[in-house]
């Protein structure tokens, strides 16, 4: 057990090295400069902008460790998924555009209501939404989320709300697919690693699952379970 907390540890040290390093050298470069350039306008408006966008990505990954390291409880309250992922489309729908790509909502009515923390819910979304986006092509593409009822048919498995995130692009080789959950493994030059086992870890917390779907040149999917608490679970 210590043989792997040590190597968790060593992983998270080295993982957050290789991030902090570009950018500590871009941050001391930018303080140094602040004393002969003070009264240079446009850098004093670069400075700005780009001093504080550093140091909150550094608070954010330090937050992604703190989350994976000892998650926090957190309340469950009533949440309509279609009109959490309206909400989350719309924040989405710039960035699309950005990537000359479409985004396609397709929302089954009369989705029950779930038991759930819908903040937590939706950073679980925008994290599998940011990997869609870095996976489509760069010359358009196109991002679908869904939902839908989840009926429970086997065995033991209880009906719940499905949300499925799909992008086109070239795919996921199989050998790569198991990995994509575990700590501090990413396939990009840049990241800790921690989106995708954080989001796991919130999704199991709500008694569901995440599932990766991919086939080579068939882009990749994403598909989030999240059952009813009980059977007296309103309908809208």
């Amino acid at each position: 057990r210590q043989a792997e907390k040590l190597s968790v540890i060593g992983k998270a040290a080295t993982a957050i090295v290789h991030e902090l390093k570009n950018s500590l050298i871009l941050v001391n470069t930018y303080i140094q400069l602040l004393a002969e350039r003070y009264q240079d306008k446009k850098f004093i408006l670069e400075f700005s902008r780009i001093v504080p966008q550093e140091l909150n990505a550094w608070k954010g990954m330090l937050q992604n460790v703190v989350d994976y390291s000892k998650p926090h409880s957190f309340p469950m309250a009533d949440v309509d998924i279609n009109a959490l992922i309206k909400d989350i489309a719309i924040l989405a729908e710039a960035r699309v555009k950005q990537h000359g790509a479409r985004l396609v909502l397709e929302t089954e009515q009369s989705l029950p209501i779930i038991q759930g923390n819908a903040e937590k819910l939706k950073q679980v979304l925008l994290n599998l939404l940011s990997n869609a986006f870095e996976a489509i092509p760069h010359d358009g593409g196109q991002i679908s989320i869904r939902t839908k009822n989840f009926p429970g048919m086997r065995k033991n498995e209880r009906p719940g709300v499905i949300i499925e995130i799909h992008n086109t692009g070239e795919g996921i080789p199989p050998e790569k697919i198991a990995q994509l959950f575990e700590p501090f493994y990413s396939t990009k030059t840049d990241g800790l690693g921690l989106g995708l086992a954080i989001s796991k870890e919130i999704i199991s917390r709500h008694e569901g699952t995440i599932d990766i779907k991919s086939s080579p040149g068939d882009g990749v999917s994403f598909e989030v379970k999240i059952p009813f608490k009980n059977k007296k679970t309103s309908v809208k």
